[in-house]
């Protein structure tokens, strides 16, 4: 998943309310691995698997400026 910032104004870590979250259902996480970041430490994760049939992955994002972006590599075993 690739996400990048398209707005002509900064984004502020502080102005993420909450932490960004990717749930996983019918699929065990293998692995997760941030690449492609366009800056140092824009984003880092969180991973929490309760249950080997589901999880979710917690996105805790930096500051975005104009064009940030980073991408998350998900190993999923469905």
């Amino acid at each position: 998943m690739r996400f990048i910032s398209t707005g002509k104004q900064v984004i502020k870590s502080a102005e993420f309310l909450d932490d960004y979250v990717i749930w996983l259902e019918n699929g065990a996480l293998c692995a997760v691995n941030i690449t492609d970041q366009s800056a140092a430490n824009i984003a880092n994760y969180l991973i929490y698997q309760h249950d080997p049939a589901t999880g979710h992955i917690i996105l805790n994002i930096g500051t975005l400026n104009e064009g940030d972006n980073f991408t998350v590599q998900m190993i999923v075993d469905s």
